[in-house]
Formats: C-alpha cells, structure tokens, sequence
C-alpha cells in the first residue's frame, strides 16, 4: 500500500472510467477584450445584427435531415448570439431528456452560491475515550492520499492504542442514489453511492493478476480494507481470450467482490472499477487499515455515528478550490461529484443536512430570478448529474444558462475554464479534432442509452461567442453516430459565423 498508488489511484480512474483531463485556463485576453468594463457582476454584451442565417440553417438541417440514424429520432437544436437572438431552432423550445448536460446546471449553481476558492473540509477529532472521530462535510474530492496524510499526523501524534473509529456523515442527507436512478446500473462507476464523508469517489479498483495454469488468479483490491471481502472463482488458463468478470453484490450488509470468468497465462492484468455500498463505512475501515500500517492499534470497532460536543479537533483537511472540482467534474463528466456539488449547495442555501431536493430548490430559484425568468413549470430537474430520467430540458433553457454564465463575471473565467475543450480534453478529447489546434469549441456532453447532447460555444478569434444546445432523443445504437452529426453541426456553426461578413452596426442589449 504505497504511497506511489495511494496518490495516483484518484487521477487514474479518471483517465479511465470519466475520460477526464486536465483544465486549462481558457482565453483569458479575450475575455478581458471583449468584456466591457462595469461595475456590475453581470457584463454588457455589445450586440450586431445577425447575418443572413439562412446558409446556417441549411447545413444544420442537411446534417439532420440527411443522418438514416436519427430518422426515428426526436432532435432539438437551439443557436443564439449572446443577445438572446436566435440564429436557428428546431424543436428549440421542447422537452428532452439531458442525460450530463444536466450537469451545467449543477456547476454553475454551485459556482454561483459557493464561490470558486470555496474549500471542503473533513474534520478528525479524538476524545477522552480514545475514540477517533472523521467527520466529512461533502468533499467530492477526498482521495485515499487525502485520507493518508490525516492518519500520518494521527500517527505522529504519538497514539500506540485506539478504541472505537466513528465516521460522521451527518452533513448530508442518507439517500445515496438519486432521484430515478435506474437499478441495473449497478455496480458500475457512474452510479457511486453518495455520502458526506466519501473516498475516491466512493469506488474501489480490483485487479486480476494470471498465475499457474489451472490455479485461481490473483485478485486484490485498492484501497485495501476488510470492509470488501472477494469470493475469487476464476480460473488462469494457458491458451483463449481472457474475460474476466467483476461483480459487486451486497450480501448481509456485506460488500462483496465476485470474480469469475477465465485469464490466460502471461496476459496482462485486468483492472475493474466498482461502486461499493455503505461508503461511509468504508472510509473507517480504510483508515483503520492505515492506522494499523503507521504502528497503531485499533482496538475497537468502526461504526458510524455523529462526533459528540467534548470531542477535540486535532486535524483538519481543506479540498483544492471549488473551481477545479467543477472543472474535474465537467471535463470528466463525473456524476458522484456533481451530486455532491447539488447537495452542497442545498446545505449552503438552506441547512445542513444537504439534500438533493434542497439543491434542486436553490437551482430553481437561480433560473427563475436570475437566468432570463425561467419559468420552473417549463423543465424538469431532480439530480445534478443528469443520470435520471426524470430530467427534462429544452435547448432553449440550456442557451438561456450558457449566456448568463457568460455575462457573469464572477463565474465566467472559472466556468469556462470547466468546459471540455473540442479536440483537446475532458469528453471531447477525442472529437472536433478539425479545431484542436484553434480551442474554439468548449461544450458539455451528455450520453446515455437513447440519449446524445452536446451544449456549449462556438467562440472564433475576434468575436463574440454563439450559445448553442444539441439534445437528441430515442435512437437506437450506439451514441457515437449522433455525435458524428453534433460535431458536424458544430463545425457549420463555426464555419458559418467564422465566413459571415464583419458587422458595421450594432446596439446593446
């Protein structure tokens, strides 16, 4: 349990399960050129009249119109100028299911009531008992090295014998899925269970190492602890394809790793990523596990419960600034993180204990009194990350929220900066590589079975950016092919806007 893979393990499962990437700073001259000066927390946007969208229209429509794939499909497609002027709409105004484009919505509410150097703090007490106590207040990022650090000061402290470990995630509510979660999903990645004092996104990395011919395969589990117990019935053979399967189940109130299926001799190992159930749990037993590494004795049990009023506060650990967790859950498409972001919200805009519904309310209230008058009756929100299938968006609502964040100053650097980068990271790594040189596409993916969105800007050299929302709906196949459309529409919007003659007149709005 070294060090080198504690610190690794939480950007490694980003690289792959989430596909994320590192963040970039993104156009920050001409932000600052194009964005008047004021007072105000919100830009004036300087307005041109628009060019002949007719062009426009005709290539986005041929790009619909002439895809056999989306044929049975329901597709909307709303483009707008910063204005609010819409430059095409198809189905701009009707309802789709979102799937993570869901999750702008979640960013820029918790940038909005959180501030972008908001810091998460997990708290570690002792008492006279000799109990110790880890309290979480909903850090999405708390990683195993997080978790490492406070045991080592634990341990420098000069403790040889500790009773009971209690775990407190009293900050948030006890519903670890969210609101029309479908069951099946499990006991993959994108569906981690939700706690205030949560780890590694609640995940664990099993791998699956050959050994002799006939013999059960190796099988180990990061990070280690005896809250995951593997029932290993593999077999390592010497010829074939390897097809390992890796199970989660619940068992007893039990966690349990069933590794079954065949690996061959010499072949490489298989790594598989699975949720677990009782997160809060799991971190006692991590630390315990460190605690008895470091030369401590852990006498007792761990439970959970909340720390009582004559407990001492001996460590306490900050997260790294809100604005890089939005920018690890945007880019990577996180759905734990972006949930941990709603409840934290809904604990910061009502009380403690955060809650989805809490969150939902705060974000309800942004649209409506902030983003143009939303009308709340008009869409349909229930989770942050956008994997229910209750949610329900228009385009228009998506450009509606694209342009306010963009006027707002206090969000805008640091919500940009969030966005996947066409051709360059998050999401969109591998897509529109025709612009990866030029970044001027940064735009939030949504996919699931059925589902394919893609909303954001199209911002060239020396203009203003355009809005845009792509929700495409009730297709069968794979999703791959209804992005090769959206990033065809994406580069008619570019190319069209880049072609459109210089305006010479223009007005505010």
């Amino acid at each position: 349990m070294g060090m080198k893979k504690r610190d690794a393990f939480p950007a490694l499962i980003a690289v792959l399960i989430f596909a994320g990437c590192a963040a970039h700073r993104p156009y920050e001259a001409q932000i600052a050129r194009t964005t008047p000066g004021t007072a105000s927390a919100t830009a004036t946007i300087t307005v041109r009249p628009a060019p002949d969208t007719a062009e426009l229209a005709r290539r986005i429509d041929t790009a619909i119109d002439t895809s056999e794939f989306l044929k049975p499909a329901v597709t909307g497609v709303m483009v707008t100028d910063l204005g609010g002027r819409v430059l095409y709409s198809r189905n701009g105004e009707k309802l789709f299911t979102p799937a993570s484009t869901a999750k702008v919505f979640t960013a820029v509410a918790s940038l909005h009531y959180l501030g972008s150097e908001y810091r998460f703090e997990t708290h570690l007490y002792t008492d006279a008992a000799k109990n110790v106590y880890i309290k979480g207040f909903g850090d999405p990022s708390f990683s195993t090295g997080d978790l490492y650090s406070m045991a080592v000061h634990f341990a420098q402290m000069g403790v040889r014998k500790v009773n009971d470990i209690v775990v407190d995630d009293s900050y948030y509510d006890t519903l670890r899925l969210g609101h029309g979660w479908m069951w099946d999903d499990d006991p993959y990645p994108f569906m981690a269970r939700l706690s205030a004092l949560s780890l590694d996104w609640n995940i664990i990395e099993v791998t699956v190492r050959p050994t002799k011919v006939g013999k059960p395969p190796a099988v180990s589990i990061f990070p280690p602890s005896r809250f995951i117990k593997v029932k290993n019935e593999a077999v390592t053979v010497d010829s074939g394809r390897t097809r390992i399967k890796v199970n989660r189940v619940l068992v007893d109130n039990e966690n349990w790793v069933v590794v079954s299926g065949k690996i061959r001799k010499g072949s490489k190992e298989v790594v598989k990523y699975r949720n677990i159930e009782n997160p809060t749990l799991h971190v006692g037993y991590v630390f315990a596990s460190m605690l008895k590494e470091l030369g401590v004795r852990v006498a007792g049990r761990v439970r959970r419960d909340t720390v009582p009023s004559n407990a001492t506060l001996i460590y306490v650990h900050r997260s790294k600034p809100l604005f890089e967790i939005v920018a690890d859950m945007l880019k990577a498409s996180n759905n734990q993180k972006a949930e941990m972001l709603l409840k934290a919200v809904g604990a910061a805009v009502d009380s403690p204990p955060g809650t989805s519904a809490k969150g939902i309310k705060a974000v309800k209230l942004l649209l409506s009194e902030q983003v143009l008058g939303a009308d709340t009756l008009q869409f349909r929100l229930v989770d942050g990350s956008g994997l229910s299938r209750y949610d329900l968006i228009s385009p228009k609502l998506h450009v509606s929220l694209l342009r306010w964040a963009f006027q707002n100053r206090k969000l805008m650097p640091e919500f940009l900066t969030a966005m996947p980068i066409g051709g360059v990271d998050g999401t969109l790594e591998k897509r529109m590589q025709w612009d990866s040189g030029g970044r001027h596409v940064r735009a939030k993916t949504g996919t699931m079975s059925g589902v394919s969105a893609l909303t954001g800007y199209v911002w060239p050299d020396g203009k203003q950016p355009l809005v845009f929302s792509i929700l495409m709906n009730n297709f069968v196949g794979s999703a791959r092919h209804a992005q090769a459309v959206q990033d065809e529409i994406v580069r008619a919007i570019y190319e069209w806007y880049v072609g459109a003659p210089p305006d010479t007149t223009g007005k505010e709005q």
